[in-house]
């Protein structure tokens, strides 16, 4: 559930972030889906936010002046997220510095919802599209409790795994190798920048039924090392 904050949370929160170094996830728009920029947000004033970045980026960062992005900050154990855009990248200093937008509004949201984890190489994933007899197979690139995005051969997936379509997802996750089977929904599709002939799959779980649900609260006690916090059902 997000809060949308008022501007005089919004600015306190900015405030609290500045002071305590706030680690900071920026998505550009103009790549591709879980392709990130990481920093901490150094300072701001009423029109900029002031981004050091504490990780080389995937791409020149010349290209991203204008560009709009979706940014995600960690308080504690919360996340703020807004839409902004870069105003300006300087990189004559020991980091590369952005200075995005101060945004117009804000939410507030229970982090471990947006939190993806980088997948082990090499972990496949089946995909089984509702309208498709076919079973394609992907490499997955990242999972967390919301969804996940995984790279598949773009001559083999382009037609058959439209936005919008429904689908299932098998793989293997946690020590017991116990497989997931979760019904899931395609939220997006771009071209690896790493090898055009493949694709960034992004997918978004459908968590409706106890079943569904079953599976989901497994896949939150795998990712975060914690007990589920609903009871077992049959499948």
């Amino acid at each position: 559930m997000l809060l949308d904050l008022s501007s005089r949370q919004q600015s306190r929160a900015l405030e609290h972030a500045v002071r305590s170094g706030a680690s900071i996830e920026v998505e550009p728009r103009t790549w591709s889906p879980g392709e990130l920029l990481q920093g901490r947000l150094a300072g701001r004033d009423s029109a900029t936010l002031r981004i050091d970045l504490t990780a080389p980026p995937p791409h020149p960062l010349t290209s991203l002046v204008g560009a709009f992005c979706d940014a995600r900050m960690t308080l504690g154990t919360d996340l703020v997220q807004f839409a902004t855009c870069v105003i300006d990248v300087i990189e004559d200093g020991a980091a590369p510095r952005l200075l995005l937008a101060t945004p117009e509004s804000s939410q507030l949201a229970n982090r471990r919802r947006f939190l993806r984890h980088p997948a082990q190489e090499g972990t496949l994933v089946s995909i089984r599209p509702a309208e498709d007899g076919a079973t394609h197979v992907g490499e997955l690139v990242n999972i967390g409790p919301d969804g996940l995005a995984c790279r598949a051969p773009r001559e083999e997936v382009d037609a058959a795994l439209l936005i919008g379509d429904s689908c299932r997802l098998v793989f293997e996750l946690g020590a017991d190798g116990a497989p997931f089977d979760l019904a899931a929904v395609i939220c997006n599709k771009a071209a690896d920048p790493a090898d055009r002939s493949h694709l960034i799959v992004g997918f978004e779980f459908d968590a409706v039924g106890a079943t569904a649900e079953s599976a989901l609260h497994r896949l939150r006690a795998v990712l975060y090392d914690a007990a589920p916090d609903a009871p077992e059902h049959d499948a």
